[in-house]
């Protein structure tokens, strides 16, 4: 599951995720579109916030299918 399916499945809208995580609406669009990089620290609130997400393995380049990156 992506994040923004995750979000969806959540109820979540990007604002109402935004002011979870302490970032803007904008930030959470371009995570979703793949113009923003999930940092380390974002990475881990997310998956606080959407049970069932996993950040995947960016270093090998092998994301599991239910990678947020």
């Amino acid at each position: 599951m992506n994040l923004k399916e995750a979000r969806i499945t959540e109820g979540f809208t990007q604002q109402e995720l935004a002011d979870h995580l302490g970032c803007t609406a904008a930030h959470i669009c371009g995570i979703e579109r793949g113009k923003h990089n999930v940092s380390l620290a974002m990475g881990i609130k997310l998956m606080q916030v959407l049970p069932g997400v996993e950040a995947g393995n960016a270093y090998e380049g092998k994301p599991s299918k239910n990678s947020i990156i």
